[in-house]
């Protein structure tokens, strides 16, 4: 399921603006403002995009427009469920974009208290491993 998963999201993506005139979108493919379709994934929320992107080898690391990876993109959207699969799946909780914030200094300044309680809950959990 995966698989087509993946393809459905590719085929749409190829339609937005960033992705226009790119002869092939695939996992690695960088936009128009160095964006990937993970991070586009990220901004909509798209829970089964993201994992199948993530099975398919796409870079969670992977730095965008202002440095942002796609957990700074999912937290600044208020995508719960994003940034819980987006950590699960080892996203750099220490990250910073170009401006030097990390992505839970984005949802501290945009009262996701509920981001913020998931990043607690996901800090308490590395320590203990």
């Amino acid at each position: 399921m995966s698989d087509s998963v993946l393809q459905k999201f590719l085929a749409e993506i190829r339609a937005l603006p960033e992705f226009i005139g790119i002869p092939t979108v695939g996992v690695h493919t960088r936009g128009g403002w160095q964006s990937t379709p993970l991070h586009v994934a990220a901004v909509r929320g798209d829970i089964a995009a993201i994992a199948a992107l993530l099975d398919a080898g796409a870079d969670i690391q992977s730095r965008g427009e202002h440095g942002y990876s796609p957990l700074h993109e999912a937290v600044e959207q208020g995508h719960v469920e994003a940034v819980r699969l987006l950590l699960e799946r080892g996203a750099s909780v220490t990250a910073t974009c170009d401006d030097g914030h990390r992505p839970i200094q984005s949802a501290q300044n945009l009262g996701e208290h509920e981001i913020e309680r998931l990043w607690q809950t996901h800090a308490a959990s590395q320590i203990t491993e």
